[in-house]
């Protein structure tokens, strides 16, 4: 019985509308990160934050953009051979934004395995989890 209404817990969860993220770059200089928060509505199929990049180096400039709200796609990811969860993803390609392409991986095993890649190609890298 516990089992079964565990089972419904986490299907509930599944299927929420929206949801809150947040991001954490990583404090390693030679690395291009961004920290972001925000949610992702998957009714609307839109994804809404406010983030902060900075490039590699000493000297690594930052950047930030506020109230950010793109289309996106969201999909769960699974392990292709196993069918086990690996965690959610949202990603946004959008040709007209300093931030052509998004691509946020919630509760992912993988380091700094989210990015986001900019108009000059510059990729920066994050770690994500859903709130």
């Amino acid at each position: 019985m516990k089992l079964l209404l565990l089972i419904a817990i986490s299907s509930l969860s599944v299927l929420a509308d929206s949801f809150d993220f947040k991001c954490v770059g990583t404090d390693a200089v030679y690395v291009n990160s961004f920290s972001m928060e925000g949610s992702v509505d998957t009714q609307s199929g839109t994804i809404a934050y406010d983030v902060e990049t900075r490039t590699a180096g000493n000297n690594g400039t930052t950047s930030v953009s506020t109230n950010v709200v793109r289309s996106a796609t969201f999909e769960r990811v699974t392990d292709p051979i196993t069918g086990d969860f690996l965690g959610y993803r949202a990603y946004s390609v959008d040709k007209n934004d300093a931030h052509v392409y998004v691509n946020i991986l919630m509760n992912y095993p993988g380091q700094l395995a989210s990015q986001i890649r900019d108009v000059d190609g510059r990729v920066y890298r994050s770690d994500c989890k859903a709130l």
